[in-house]
């Protein structure tokens, strides 16, 4: 009880700093005096929420009952749920998690959910919601509710294609793989040695031309296009990759904008245009046998039919290791995913496509 009451102190003395803010239409100077002083009257009266309000504000508190249900809880994110009331101008969110307490947002009168996003797998939050009218008066309502985001799924992996460097993965034709506009390749890859220009997965327009590529080169992991020009292009990402650790890399486009995410995290972008991919087999390892070809190991290879944003990426990386993409919330647009586990022609009925063949010396199907 003692810590509920704390955390509701915090709650408070932050939505009196927003509600004089509001109520006074003064400068932002004058919120930041009032939010300290805010705080400060909090610790002086300790657990007595009346103190609080009566330095802060005599006004009546509005009747709301605050949070109504919690739902959608994910590794990432849930959903906040509440009853709105008549007499609502805004609803503010603040969670708790090891002891402090942050404002997530606000909206507006006429919603009644709000979806907390950014949060960590299988931790335990706290979560208050906070109404306020149109004259600034907030609500009574002492409901926190408390919730755990899910543990990501336990996934056996234990195998990898080690690549020698001169082989390739062919697949069926580049535009079967993904015929679109809107697209997602993702890998692992993990290599002891820095490598100019390697291809981990090509896809092509015609048999001159790379249409879109995940390259490393030199000490830096790149997205490599071409435009509508046919001119090549690239995203670059600066990082030594060569310590022998699985990294992982994504790229997307999305009509507009290309994006390169390494280990879970967006590392560069720009907005550009996209010939587009032709009738001519895409390839993992290499651009061909013998050419562009990666030194290393590389394992869970996917292909999706849509732009999977930061969220999706992030859920993809796991804690960084490989995870059941069945499980994934996009899954539905997974078009191709090659694990690479017992053998390099995957399961049946896994919702992988499979290899055309393996080109080039012998490969070596390594634990990992």
């Amino acid at each position: 009880m003692e810590r509920q009451s704390s955390f509701l102190i915090k709650i408070l003395a932050y939505s009196f700093a927003l509600t004089l803010f509001i109520a006074c239409n003064d400068e932002k100077t004058v919120f930041e005096t009032i939010e300290v002083e805010a705080e400060t009257a909090a610790t002086e009266v300790g657990d007595d929420v009346t103190g609080v309000l009566a330095i802060q504000c005599e006004s009546e508190l509005l009747d709301f009952n605050g949070i109504s249900e919690i739902s959608d809880i994910s590794q990432r994110t849930a959903k906040i749920h509440w009853l709105k009331s008549s007499g609502a101008a805004t609803y503010s969110i603040f969670l708790e998690v090891d002891g402090e307490s942050k404002y997530q947002g606000t909206q507006r009168s006429n919603k009644s959910f709000f979806t907390l996003k950014n949060l960590t797998a299988n931790t335990t939050y706290r979560v208050f919601v906070r109404m306020m009218d149109h004259s600034g008066k907030v609500d009574s309502n002492n409901v926190i509710e408390e919730f755990t985001t899910l543990p990501w799924p336990e996934y056996e992996n234990t195998h990898s294609v080690d690549f020698n460097g001169n082989q390739v993965v062919e697949l069926p034709n580049s535009n079967k793989i993904l015929n679109g506009q809107k697209i997602t390749i993702s890998t692992w890859f993990k290599t002891n040695q820095t490598q100019n220009d390697k291809r981990l997965i090509s896809l092509k327009k015609n048999n001159s031309q790379s249409a879109l590529n995940i390259h490393i080169d030199n000490n830096s992991v790149n997205l490599g296009y071409r435009d509508n020009n046919s001119d090549y292009k690239k995203l670059e990402w600066n990082m030594d990759y060569d310590d022998n650790e699985w990294h992982h890399v994504a790229a997307t486009y999305n009509k507009k904008f290309f994006r390169l995410y390494v280990d879970g995290v967006k590392v560069a972008e720009i907005q550009d245009s996209f010939l587009g991919l032709g009738p001519v087999p895409a390839m993992i390892g290499g651009y061909k046998a013998g050419s562009n070809t990666f030194k290393g190991n590389l394992d869970e290879v996917s292909f999706w039919n849509t732009n999977l944003n930061d969220e999706h990426i992030t859920e993809i990386f796991g804690q960084a290791v490989s995870s059941d993409l069945i499980q994934h919330s996009k899954w539905k647009n997974l078009k191709a995913w090659y694990r690479f586990s017992e053998n390099v022609y995957d399961e049946v009925n896994s919702h992988t496509g499979n290899p055309v063949g393996f080109n080039g010396s012998t490969y070596d199907l390594n634990t990992i």
